[in-house]
């Protein structure tokens, strides 16, 4: 690798980094791990089943690996804040779309798959 530099962080800058890169795990492993919380009250709001409602998280996880390497061509494209903003804007949208217009089991399937993808 010849030519490559590391862009060196002064004192504050560094730790600024620090804290948003601990936020976003926060966030990230949470909404990704914390889904069991939410499984029973989604079960009894789409009238459905534990097993088909927690197929729609199965899938979201599968998605957030599955879409990894679609994410690393698009990091050789386009700048890591540009895939960031858009990362958490598919996820936000996921989200309020899963929460709002969620009313039978395949629309979570479709929110929660959106919301997976590049985080």
């Amino acid at each position: 690798m010849q030519g490559f530099r590391l862009k060196k962080f002064g004192g504050t800058q560094r730790w600024i980094v620090f804290a948003a890169c601990c936020v976003r795990l926060f966030f990230v492993s949470g909404s990704l791990k914390a889904n069991g919380v939410i499984l029973d009250e989604l079960v009894v709001k789409l009238n459905s089943n534990h097993v088909l409602v927690a197929w729609a998280f199965a899938l979201q996880n599968a998605c957030y690996y599955l879409i990894s390497p679609v994410t690393q061509m698009l990091m050789n494209t386009f700048s890591y804040r540009q895939l960031s903003i858009a990362g958490g804007l598919l996820v936000g949208t996921g989200y309020i779309l899963s929460g709002l217009f969620a009313n039978k089991v395949w629309h979570i399937f479709v929110t929660y798959s959106l919301s997976g993808k590049i985080k």
